[in-house]
């Protein structure tokens, strides 16, 4: 395995994150388009069988890691996460610990990538879009050689950052970003 102690952005996940979320709209120059959350049309939408955005199906292939999932799929994957009775807005998974004790470990091994595979699924199952465990994923994935499953992880990662910032500008409350999670 590599001695890089983890592929991640150089002050971690999250601030890379907050660097580009507030930098969007600036480099945008204002013109930072985006779609307004209709919570009502999202929750018919996945409610009708009949609808293609119908949440069991969805979910599945989400779960699958489909990349032909389109932007309005993630919209409605994403969002109408809220309506389902999994939904955990304030939940803490229970790795989280194990997951930084690996993260921060150095000169990982093939066994401790395996670990933090087994740890970020877990996460996964209770957590779908919990993205720093989908970031994980990718970077595992990587590191085991695995470079298809990879880039599906990193795919999966870059559409839902997508998704957040095609619900607002962040700009004021009217306009903020959707998070349907807190970290």
């Amino acid at each position: 395995m590599s001695n890089f102690p983890y592929r991640k952005p150089p002050h971690g996940l999250l601030l890379w994150i907050l660097m580009l979320v507030l930098t969007a709209p600036a480099l945008a120059q204002n013109e930072f388009d985006f779609t307004p959350v209709d919570y009502k049309v999202i929750a018919k939408n996945i409610a009708d069988p009949d609808s293609r955005y119908y949440y069991p199906p969805l979910m599945q292939r989400y779960r699958d890691n489909d990349t032909t999932l389109t932007a309005s799929d993630y919209r409605h994957l994403y969002l109408g996460y809220t309506f389902q009775p999994t939904y955990k807005p304030y939940g803490k998974a229970p790795q989280t610990e194990d997951i930084n004790e690996l993260i921060a470990k150095e000169n990982k091994t093939a066994a401790d990538f395996e670990k933090l595979r087994q740890l970020s699924m877990e996460v996964l199952q209770d957590y779908p879009f919990d993205i720093k465990a989908i970031y994980n994923m990718g970077v595992t994935e990587d590191e085991l050689g695995n470079k298809a499953a990879a880039a599906k992880w990193f795919f999966k990662f870059e559409k839902i950052l997508t998704t957040i910032l095609d619900t607002g500008d962040g700009l004021s409350k009217p306009t903020a970003w959707h998070v349907i999670t807190v970290a």
